[in-house]
């Protein structure tokens, strides 16, 4: 399949439980991505899941 509306890509790891609705978001990407830039959807799931105090570089420190 030719992907030429995005530039670039990213990997995420996935629960199990999940693979079904990531195979459907996949799927339907493009026309998510009409909505919803990448960036925007990259910080908003930072800001939903990101943990600075989990760093391994912190717990270090």
């Amino acid at each position: 399949q030719d992907f030429h509306w995005q530039d670039g890509y990213a990997a995420y790891s996935v629960s199990k439980s999940n693979i079904e609705s990531v195979k459907n978001y996949i799927e339907h990407q493009e026309d998510h991505h009409h909505n919803i830039t990448t960036e925007e959807e990259f910080n908003a799931l930072l800001k939903k899941h990101w943990d600075p105090d989990k760093l391994k570089e912190k717990q270090m420190i």
